[in-house]
């Protein structure tokens, strides 16, 4: 129900750069996107309610990038929901971050 390049379940379900397709009915029950990065937050909260002490909510955005938190709320939004079955047409091994990206490699989608 929602495809892109790759697919990365860490640190967080997310499409990196955040480009993808989806269809409409799986968009349609996801959380708004505009009230999605308050969701996260009170997630995050209620697990250091729950457990003290997991995560020093004072630094909470150096979590963001491991969380779905901050400005990746918005990347983990379409991956959200439990209903999700992901899809991408990237063939090559993962890499994490940008070291060992070449501007002359060529990609071609497998579709």
């Amino acid at each position: 129900n929602i495809c892109g390049a790759r697919f990365s379940m860490l640190p967080h379900h997310h499409y990196p750069g955040n480009m993808w397709a989806a269809h409409c009915s799986y968009i349609k029950d996801l959380i708004p996107p505009k009230d999605f990065p308050q969701h996260m937050n009170r997630l995050v909260h209620s697990i250091d309610d729950k457990y003290p002490g997991t995560f020093k909510l004072r630094q909470l955005s150096q979590f963001g990038p491991n969380l779905g938190t901050g400005r990746f709320a918005f990347e983990h939004w379409v991956t959200s929901h439990p209903d999700m079955k992901p899809c991408d047409v990237y063939t090559g091994r993962y890499r994490f971050g940008y070291q060992g990206i070449t501007r002359s490699q060529i990609w071609e989608p497998q579709l």
